[in-house]
C-alpha cells in the first residue's frame, strides 16, 4: 500500500481514525476529515500528494471502504490478515534503482518477481473467494481495481479474452515515472506478479492455464503510459 505524504502530516493514525468521515477532493488534492480527532480541531485538513495517482470520483467510495477496513495497533497497520506499510513512492522506486546498480536489470527483476510470485498464488486464491459469483472477466477487473486503490498507479483493463487467455492492462501514473528515460525495455518490476495472481484467480474458476506477462509499453521507454499483456 503506497501513499506519498507531505512531511507535515502529524500521524497516519489520524487517517485511519477518520474512516468513512473522509471527504476527498481530488481536484484540490487534499483530504478533509469531519470526525472529532481531539486534540485536533473537529474539522482539519490533511494534505496528501495524490499525484501521480488522481483519485477518480467514482472510486472515492471504494477508497473510503478500504480505509475503513484498516486497523492500527501498536505501530502496525493491518488490512485483512496482512500487515501493510506506508512508504513513499520515491523511496520504493529509488530502492529498485539502487538494486539495479548492484544486481543489474535481470537480477533485480528476478528478485522482485520471486518475491511477488511467492505470495501471488495465495493472494489470487483469496481474492477468487471474495469475488465468487461474479463473471470471470469482472473478477479480473476487480483485481486491477484493487491494485489501483492501493496506490500503485491507475490500472485499467483495456482488453480481455479467456480462450485463449489474453489480458491487456493500461498502467497510468507508474511509480517509476521520472526515474528512467531512453530505456529499451519496461521497468515496472513491482507489477511482475500479475500473471501469478491472475493464474490463481482463473484456476479457481476452472481455467487452469500457465500465464506469462510482458511490458509492451513503458514510460521508461518514452511512452506516455505503460502497458502490460498477460497471456498463455
Amino acid at each position: 500500500m503506497i501513499f506519498a505524504l507531505h512531511d507535515h502530516v502529524r500521524s497516519i493514525a489520524q487517517v485511519l481514525r477518520c474512516g468513512s468521515n473522509l471527504n476527498i477532493h481530488p481536484d484540490n488534492e487534499y483530504i478533509q476529515c469531519s470526525r472529532d480527532l481531539s486534540p485536533l480541531p473537529q474539522s482539519f485538513i490533511l494534505t496528501v500528494t495524490l499525484t501521480p495517482l488522481k483519485v477518480k470520483s467514482e472510486m472515492i467510495d471504494e477508497f473510503k471502504k478500504m480505509l475503513d477496513g484498516l486497523t492500527f495497533d501498536n505501530g502496525k497497520i493491518i488490512q485483512g490478515n496482512a500487515r501493510v506499510y506506508l512508504a513513499s513512492v520515491p523511496w520504493i522506486a529509488g530502492l529498485q534503482k539502487r538494486m539495479e546498480e548492484t544486481l543489474g536489470p535481470n537480477g533485480t527483476y528476478a528478485v522482485i518477481y520471486d518475491a511477488s510470485a511467492a505470495g501471488g498464488k495465495l493472494l489470487g486464491e483469496k481474492l477468487a473467494k471474495q469475488f465468487a459469483g461474479l463473471p470471470v472477466e469482472e473478477q479480473v477487473r476487480m483485481y486491477f481495481k484493487f491494485g489501483t486503490l492501493r496506490g500503485i498507479g491507475n490500472l485499467t483493463v483495456t482488453d480481455i479474452s479467456l480462450d485463449p487467455v489474453r489480458i491487456v492492462v493500461r498502467y497510468d501514473n507508474s511509480y517509476i515515472t521520472g526515474l528512467y528515460s531512453g530505456e529499451s525495455e519496461g521497468k515496472c518490476y513491482l507489477l511482475s506478479g500479475f500473471a501469478t495472481i491472475l493464474q490463481a484467480i482463473l484456476k479457481a474458476n476452472g481455467i487452469d492455464r500457465e500465464l506469462v506477462q510482458e511490458e509492451t509499453k513503458c514510460v521508461a521507454m518514452g511512452h506516455d503510459h505503460c502497458e502490460i499483456i498477460i497471456h498463455e
